[in-house]
This record gives C-alpha cells, sequence and structure tokens, in this order.
C-alpha cells in the first residue's frame, strides 16, 4: 500500500471514482521477481487491477531504501517499468511516488510522462519531490544540494513541466523558467496529475497546494488528517481551489 496522497478536498488518492469516493493506488516498492521479472510484474499489475485498484505506484530510488529492504535487493528504474506495464491490458493509472527532482532536469521527466501518457492512453501521474536520501546521490555520482534549493528545483520543476505539457510551441517566461519554446510532442492525452511528495508544512505543503494535485505523505490517519488541513489552509492562502485537480 502507498503511503497516504493527501489533498485537500474529498479526493484521498488520484481522481474521484465515479461513484465519488476515493481511489486506492498500489505502491509495489519488493520486488521478489525471481527468474520472470516481466511475468511477476504482469501478475501483480492484473492483479491488481482485477482487485479494483484505481493505479500503480512505483518508488523512483536508485537503491533500496532501508525502510523497505536490504540495499541489494533489485529495485528497478521506475518509468522504463511503468512503460512495460502501460503495454498490459489493464485500466490502472500509473506513475512515481515520488521521482527526485535531482534525478534528471525537468524537462526531461516531462517528456518521459507526456510519452507514458501517451501509450497508456492517458494513465499517467508523476509524483515529485525534493530528494531527502543523500546516499543514493553519492553512490551515482549526483549532486544532493541544500534543502532550500532543492525545494526552490521542486517548484521549478512543476512550473517547467506544465509549460511543456500546455498546448502550442510558444516560448514561456513564467515565475520561475524562461523557455524559448515549448515543442514537447507527443503532448500528453489530458491533464496530467502532479502529486507532490514531503510532509513538510511551511514550505513543500505550501508548494504542493499552489502547484500540485496533491501531496504524498504519511499514511497514519492521525498524520494523514492533520497534512490535509495543513493543505486546506495552504491552499485558502494561495487562492488555490481545495479538492480540484488542475
Amino acid at each position: 500500500m502507498s503511503p497516504g496522497i493527501a489533498s485537500p478536498g474529498p479526493v484521498s488518492a488520484g481522481t474521484a471514482r465515479e461513484d465519488g469516493g476515493p481511489q486506492v493506488v498500489l505502491q509495489v516498492s519488493r520486488f521478489p521477481w525471481g527468474p520472470d521479472p516481466a511475468a511477476w510484474l504482469k501478475e501483480v499489475a492484473t492483479a491488481a487491477d482485477e482487485a479494483g485498484f484505481a493505479g500503480i505506484a512505483l518508488m523512483d530510488h536508485l537503491i533500496q531504501i532501508p525502510q523497505v529492504a536490504a540495499a541489494w535487493e533489485p529495485i528497478p528504474e521506475p518509468w522504463v517499468t511503468l512503460g512495460m506495464l502501460a503495454g498490459l491490458d489493464t485500466r490502472l493509472r500509473l506513475g512515481t511516488l515520488v521521482t527526485p527532482v535531482t534525478f534528471r532536469p525537468a524537462g526531461i521527466t516531462a517528456k518521459t510522462v507526456a510519452t507514458l501518457d501517451t501509450l497508456s492512453g492517458g494513465r499517467a501521474f508523476v509524483g515529485v519531490g525534493a530528494g531527502w536520501w543523500e546516499r543514493e546521490h553519492a553512490a551515482f555520482g549526483l549532486p544532493f544540494p541544500a534543502p532550500a534549493e532543492r525545494l526552490d528545483s521542486l517548484e521549478t520543476a512543476i512550473e517547467t513541466m506544465r509549460a511543456l505539457w500546455a498546448r502550442g510551441t510558444k516560448a514561456y517566461d513564467g515565475q520561475r523558467v524562461t523557455l524559448p519554446e515549448t515543442t514537447c510532442y507527443p503532448r500528453p492525452v489530458g491533464d496530467v496529475p502532479v502529486i507532490v511528495g514531503g510532509s513538510g508544512e511551511r514550505r513543500t505543503l505550501r508548494i504542493a497546494a499552489r502547484l500540485g494535485d496533491g501531496a504524498n505523505v504519511s499514511s497514519d490517519l492521525e498524520t494523514l488528517d492533520r497534512k490535509r488541513e495543513v493543505l486546506r489552509r495552504h491552499c485558502v492562502e494561495s487562492g488555490a481551489t481545495p479538492g480540484r485537480w488542475r
């Protein structure tokens, strides 16, 4: 099960179901797939779809995190894996919880997500966060800036992705991003939900309220209720509409 996805309105995960209730997205974090990884993944996805899950989310880590399993256990690159899952005959939404903005330039993530959305018929979502685990950055030769810089990059990344997903190829001059053109084809089929990962109440959840469609936070009910109230407050302060997928 994934960590909680908090939206300041009535939606708790993904978009609302047809009956108005919340969706439940299965986060796959361990991969004991044996000699046939593709068959194992297909079995998990098919079972999740048949059980009524709304989607599958994969963590975006370079080393298996200690909260889940040993470092030498497999943890696949998520966007390659999601591309494989997009080819299966399911209704599952597909995305990450969450991709650190320190791993890839935001424009590359925008292109990746747009391609997945096209191949899956509009079922992609993207979770993005500032990154938190210094070890994996050092091990793979990636910079790990200070928290404030990473949070700045998170805001920039979301703005960049939304600019590249918008219609047309015009120049973009925004709050944090200036692009000479926005030529990103294929475009997503529709609006791609952006889930902001992290629980920091002063800035991370403010970013989620202003720029995101939800927040990936700890899943215990007491914490989830508190984070939803913080999100709601940030929505009011920023003029965002609580519970609205943008």
